[in-house]
């Protein structure tokens, strides 16, 4: 705040911007997942957010800044559309409500701990170093998206089905 010389409530027109960008593009990116696949839009995501992060880090305008967390909100809305999509492929029926539950405890725990590894990489590293350290862990978590086969990630592995649901042989 005091670098920018801004009030709090500029500030938080920041955060307003990102969850706004992050609500209004959710949508539009279960979309761009279901025809373009959820291995591509994560990564792209991924990546978008870490260069947002980046920027921040690296230019002094509060503008860009706000700016920069409109695209961050953009690349935010990528992640359930696409994480869910990679779920229900990979995990089958039996298993789907346990997947999903410790998916959405990750991202709650995600969610909690942020603030406070920031404030800590602000200790050490200053308020934009935290940024920036925050932008090279966005790269390093697209890194094993980007090394793994495609087919790992967008072709659904065999059918598992209950067996109340399997086909019923009638000879």
């Amino acid at each position: 705040r005091e670098f920018y010389n801004v009030s709090y409530t500029e500030i938080g027109l920041a955060l307003t911007v990102f969850n706004v960008t992050t609500a209004a593009f959710q949508t539009p990116a279960g979309f761009l997942v279901d025809r373009i696949g959820a291995r591509s839009v994560l990564v792209a995501g991924l990546v978008l957010g870490a260069v947002c992060l980046a920027m921040v880090g690296l230019i002094p305008s509060f503008w860009l800044l706000v700016a920069m967390f409109a695209l961050l909100g953009v690349a935010n809305a990528v992640y359930h559309p696409a994480d869910y999509a990679i779920l229900s492929q990979l995990v089958s029926h039996e298993r789907a409500g346990q997947a999903f539950s410790v998916h959405i405890f990750a991202g709650f725990l995600g969610t909690a701990v942020a603030p406070a590894t920031m404030l800590i990489l602000q200790q050490w590293l200053g308020w934009q170093g935290a940024f920036l350290a925050a932008s090279v862990l966005g790269l390093l978590v697209a890194i094993p998206f980007l090394v793994q086969p495609a087919a790992l990630f967008e072709a659904p592995p065999r059918p598992v089905r209950p067996a109340s649901e399997q086909p019923k042989d009638d000879k």
